[in-house]
């Protein structure tokens, strides 16, 4: 399905048009809770994450160019806040979907997230392989 030159395919949000993003993004299953000057903006599940960005879903619409604090939940990073800027916006299946850039992140952060995603594509390349 196209929705605004934005298409969605089986509850998985693939933003379309030529790839810019300058790090590799992996599924990614988390809890975010997005915030404005720490009050609650509402909960969304977070479906992909890089060191860059992450897309979230959630029941609220986000203004894009908006400037959010992400706390996220997770289980190898336990609980991580952080700066983002809404740049992607849609309707998604499951409710609103928002791409996050995430502003610059203290570099500890930044690395922590990248193990996690270099650690999901390792993941990823050896199913692949044991299925092949």
């Amino acid at each position: 399905m196209v929705h605004g030159g934005e298409s969605v395919c089986e509850g998985i949000v693939s933003w379309g048009g030529a790839e810019r993003r300058a790090h590799p993004r992996v599924a990614f299953k988390a809890e975010a809770e997005l915030l404005d000057d720490g009050r609650s903006l509402g909960r969304f599940e977070v479906r992909d994450i890089s060191v860059g960005g992450a897309l979230l879903v959630g029941s609220r619409p986000m203004e894009r160019g908006a400037v959010v604090g992400v706390r996220l939940e997770t289980r190898n990073l336990g609980t991580v806040t952080l700066s983002a800027k809404v740049v992607r916006t849609q309707t998604h299946p499951e409710g609103q979907a928002c791409g996050l850039q995430f502003l610059p992140a203290p570099s500890k952060i930044a690395q922590m997230i990248e193990e996690v995603v270099l650690a999901e594509l390792e993941r990823a390349k050896r199913e692949t392989s044991a299925a092949e």
